[in-house]
């Protein structure tokens, strides 16, 4: 009863949809499409480029992100180092900070 409090229903594939089914012998996922539900439970009807009809569980059946179209990258802005004058014989740390020596009493 309470092995299983949070887990969560895989969501349901419509047919048509793309997906990757593992190869029970190989263990490797291989494309496939789905074509429809089955009557057992979690089950699925998939057709492989190959041509195989296969059925099985929801569990071995990933699917496939659909693609996004990429969003174009804001300009890069110039590091700290090069934005900032530099300093005659001032030495820097790697984070790019300018190390000042120590004023000392001139008396």
């Amino acid at each position: 009863m309470y092995h299983d409090r949070h887990a969560k229903d895989l969501p349901v594939l419509q047919p048509g949809q793309q997906a990757r089914v593992q190869d029970y012998q190989t263990g490797k996922w291989i494309p496939a499409t789905v074509t429809g539900l089955r009557a057992e439970p979690r089950s699925y009807q998939l057709a492989t480029q190959q041509g195989q009809m296969l059925r099985r569980n929801r569990v071995h059946i990933r699917d496939v992100p659909q693609a996004v179209e990429a969003t174009p990258k804001p300009p890069q802005q110039e590091p700290l180092q090069q934005q900032f004058p530099s300093q005659a014989g001032a030495t820097t740390t790697r984070s790019g900070r300018i190390v000042k020596a120590p004023q000392k009493l001139d008396l």
